[in-house]
C-alpha cells in the first residue's frame, strides 16, 4: 500500500476538479456558523477535513517535516478542524508502514512540531489500533479469527489475553494524554473500518466466550472502558469523538449492522462522547470508498441517531454538493459534515465552499477505482501536496 511510483503517479497527482462553478450569492446556511460541542468546545464552521491515513512518518514512528508541511496545507484550507490520520497506540499492531505511533511521553515533543504546523486552525488526532488489520508480524485480535479482503500483507493473528485487553485500554489512555500535551484541540477514537474496535464490536470477528465476547454488551466493553478512561484523564472540557461503522456490509449471516450499532452510539452518549462520526464497512467491504460507498445508507442511519439522542454527528463520505450539505444540518440529520477525498484534491475545499467559490465539492479520475487503487491514488496525492508546500 505504497505510495505508486512512476508516470501514472504523476498523473493522478494532478486530479480534475470536476463540477464546480463561481456562486458568490449561494446562502451557505449552517455550513458557515460555529459548532458548541457537549463539553462546551467552539468548532468555528461545519466543515472538517476527515481522517486521511498519510504514511509519511519515520522509521520510528515519528511525524516528521512531510506531515507538518501536508497539514500546514491543510491548515489554511478554512476547515472547522483537521482530523488526522491513524495514529497508532501500539507499534506492534500498525496498520501499515508509515503510521505516526504515540506510545510513550516521548512522544510529546515530535507531535508538538507536528501539530504546531496548523496553527490558526484545529488538529484533532485520531488513535487506533489495527488488530487483525495489522501487516506487523504478530497482530493480535479478539479472536484470531482470520481476515480476508483487499489488504495485502495481512499474517495471521492471535487472540489477546485479557491483560492485554487492559493494556490497550492504557494505551489509548496514555495516546490521549499525549495528544492534548502536545497541542491538539480533540481525540477520536477509532471504532471503524475493521480495525481492532471495530473488530471487538462484531459478532463477524469477536467469538470470544469472556467478558469481552458473546453479548452485544460483553463486544462493547472495551470501547466503552476506552472512553471511560480516557474521559478521566482528559477531563470533562477536552472532545472526545467516536469513529464508529453504521455496517459491515455484509449481505447475510453474522454482521454487525444498524440496530447494534444505534445502540452503541446510546451507550456512547451517556458516557459524554461529544462527536460520532459515522461510517462503514471495511478493507473486504469498503462502504466508505469507491464506487460501493454508500452515502445515503449512512445518511439514513444519521436521521435513525438523531432521533435516539442529542449527540453532534459528523457524517462523513459522498456528500458532494453545497445544497446538499446545507439541507443536512438544517434538518438536524448532522451537525458536521467530513470531507476526505476532496480535502485530497483540493486542500482549500472548505474555504472555496464557504465563500461561494463551489457548489460541488471537487471529484477525480480516482472515484471509479478499486479500494486499493484508491488508497494508493490517495498516498501519491497527499505526497505531491506535500512536496509543494516544502517548497513554497
Amino acid at each position: 500500500m505504497g505510495i505508486l511510483a512512476g508516470p501514472l503517479a504523476e498523473t493522478w497527482a494532478v486530479p480534475s476538479f470536476g463540477a464546480s462553478r463561481r456562486h458568490p450569492r449561494l446562502n451557505l446556511g449552517m455550513l458557515s456558523q460555529p459548532l458548541v460541542l457537549p463539553c462546551g468546545h467552539r468548532i468555528p464552521n461545519r466543515l472538517a477535513k476527515a481522517a486521511t491515513t498519510e504514511h509519511m512518518a519515520d522509521s520510528a514512528g515519528r511525524p516528521g517535516p512531510r506531515l507538518a508541511a501536508l497539514y500546514r496545507r491543510w491548515a489554511r484550507g478554512g476547515f472547522g478542524f483537521l482530523m488526522t490520520g491513524n495514529v497508532m497506540v501500539d507499534r506492534k499492531n500498525l496498520e501499515a508502514d508509515g503510521n505516526v505511533v504515540v506510545d510513550s511521553w516521548d512522544c510529546v515533543a515530535p507531535m508538538r512540531a507536528w501539530l504546531s504546523a496548523t496553527a490558526g486552525t484545529q488538529a484533532w488526532v485520531q488513535i487506533g489500533h489495527a488488530g487483525a488489520l495489522s501487516t506487523s508480524p504478530e497482530p493480535t485480535s479478539p479472536s484470531g479469527v482470520p481476515y480476508r479482503g483487499a489488504k495485502p500483507a495481512v499474517r495471521p493473528s492471535r487472540a489477546l489475553t485479557i491483560d492485554e485487553i487492559k493494556d490497550v485500554v492504557r494505551r489509548f489512555v496514555l495516546a490521549s494524554a499525549v495528544a492534548r500535551d502536545a497541542g491538539c484541540a480533540g481525540v477520536e477514537i477509532h471504532a471503524a473500518h475493521g480495525f481492532l474496535l471495530n473488530q471487538f464490536l462484531s459478532p463477524a470477528t469477536n467469538q470470544r466466550t469472556d467478558d469481552y465476547g458473546g453479548s452485544l454488551e460483553n463486544r462493547m466493553r472495551l470501547l466503552l472502558e476506552i472512553v471511560a478512561e480516557v474521559r478521566g484523564e482528559v477531563g470533562g472540557s477536552f472532545p472526545i469523538a467516536v469513529k464508529l461503522n453504521v455496517s459491515d456490509g455484509r449481505q447475510a449471516g453474522v454482521r454487525w449492522g444498524e440496530e447494534e450499532a444505534l445502540l452503541v452510539c446510546q451507550r456512547l452518549a451517556g458516557a459524554g462522547i461529544d462527536l460520532i462520526e459515522l461510517s462503514g464497512g471495511d478493507y473486504q467491504r469498503p462502504l466508505m470508498v469507491g464506487s460501493v460507498r454508500s452515502s445515503n445508507y449512512f445518511r439514513d442511519f444519521a436521521c435513525r441517531l438523531k432521533t435516539a439522542t442529542d449527540v453532534p454527528v459528523m457524517l462523513t463520505g459522498g456528500v458532494r454538493s453545497v445544497e446538499s450539505m446545507r439541507e443536512i444540518l438544517k434538518s438536524g440529520i448532522a451537525d458536521m459534515i467530513g470531507l476526505a477525498r476532496p480535502a485530497i484534491v483540493e486542500p482549500d475545499v472548505a474555504k472555496l465552499i464557504l465563500s461561494g467559490e463551489l457548489v460541488v465539492a471537487p471529484g477525480s479520475d480516482a472515484d471509479d477505482l478499486d479500494v486499493m487503487e484508491m488508497l494508493s491514488w490517495h498516498y501519491a496525492r497527499m505526497a505531491a501536496i506535500a512536496r509543494s508546500e516544502s517548497v513554497r
